[in-house]
């Protein structure tokens, strides 16, 4: 369910998935409760785009695993002066906000 509104390129975020263990890539997958969390904050409309992939990148960043990123931005991309571990954040929550996008739980306009 990208939809490349948000993330342009996906490929550091894929193989990031592909390479942490399941049992971290199934703590970061979007789950419905998480969804459901952020369709409630744009129905409150407490919450701009900006504001909630800063929260959703807020709850990625302490849980990635930093040496994965790396090397998945390291493989995508040839590196980065960025941080890996920030980078996928921000792409697993572009990613998220997509995903409710595509499920009807929220209209994206552009940054």
């Amino acid at each position: 369910m990208a939809t490349g509104k948000i993330i342009r390129d996906y490929r550091p975020l894929l193989i990031y998935l592909a390479i942490v263990p399941d049992d971290e890539r199934d703590r970061i997958l979007p789950s419905a409760e998480l969804l459901e969390r952020v369709n409630g904050m744009v129905k409150e409309g407490r919450k701009s785009l900006e504001e909630l992939l800063e929260t959703l990148e807020r709850e990625y960043r302490p849980i990635i695993n930093k040496e994965a990123a790396e090397e998945a931005i390291k493989e995508a991309w040839g590196g980065c002066t960025c941080d890996p571990a920030e980078e996928i954040a921000k792409e697993l929550s572009g990613w998220v906000l997509e995903m409710a996008e595509g499920l009807g739980l929220i209209k994206l306009r552009r940054l």
